[in-house]
């Protein structure tokens, strides 16, 4: 019986791996806050970009009013390279509100994560522009 008080004993005093056992608590909450902080801003990236693109289209709308929304996904997908044209769709529609026209377009982009094992769920950016129509 005093064999094994010792051994416990021992294993309580014995030091040695416990940097790996903290190391090993720390690392694993660590790594999935650093992978956050890069997700996020890779949606903060592509929103900014999202918002450039639809700022774009609506100008290219004002200038040509006969555009498509076809030939305007086209043109949005090329002033942003980092998009996926698949998962761009862009819409605008003429409406009237007060005495007033205006076109409002809007974009929306079905955002892909880096690891989706870790973070399941759907993230849709959507920017919108109004312009009026004279």
């Amino acid at each position: 019986m005093s064999l094994l008080r010792q051994d416990i004993k021992g294993l309580v005093r014995d030091r040695t791996g416990g940097s790996a056992l903290e190391f090993a608590l720390v690392a694993l909450p660590f790594m999935l806050l650093l992978l956050g902080l890069i997700e996020g801003g890779r949606v903060l990236f592509y929103h900014n970009a999202l918002s450039g693109a639809t700022q774009a289209a609506s100008r290219q709308l004002a200038i040509d009013n006969d555009a498509t929304a076809a030939g305007l996904k086209q043109y949005v997908s090329t002033q942003v390279q980092s998009f996926d044209a698949d998962r761009l769709t862009l819409t605008f529609v003429d409406t009237s509100s007060g005495g007033f026209s205006y076109r409002r377009i809007v974009t929306t982009y079905d955002f892909d994560l880096m690891l989706p094992i870790l973070f399941d769920f759907e993230i849709v950016l959507q920017n919108e522009s109004v312009i009026p129509l004279l």
